[in-house]
């Protein structure tokens, strides 16, 4: 089993738009899985958000990573992205617990 999960690593905002102030144009994530063997692979990614509504807009100091996080599983699930993701990170770290070549010195 791989537990998976996401980090986000910085916001690209833009200063000014429509007299809204700091709203997040790029997501800079990380997407982390890990085995029961402690064994990890990640993918890393920049998310670019739909221009926010006004009435729903958050400022950045009422934003947290788990708002964020949600943002992005809300736009991946749009899609099989985050299960391509998965299958991805899985196929890595079971090349690592289970490798298929090795290398030797002659």
């Amino acid at each position: 089993m791989i537990n998976y999960n996401f980090k986000i690593e910085s916001l690209e905002c833009l200063i000014n738009d429509n007299g809204l102030t700091n709203v997040i144009q790029n997501v800079h994530w990380r997407y982390i899985g890990t085995s029961k063997l402690g064994n990890s692979n990640n993918m890393y990614s920049v998310e670019t958000l739909p221009i926010p509504n006004p009435d729903d807009f958050l400022p950045i100091a009422e934003l947290t990573n788990e708002i964020v996080i949600t943002w992005l599983e809300n736009i991946f699930s749009q899609s099989d992205r985050l299960e391509q993701m998965q299958q991805e990170i899985n196929n890595a770290i079971n090349l690592i617990e289970n490798p298929i070549t090795k290398t030797i010195q002659l």
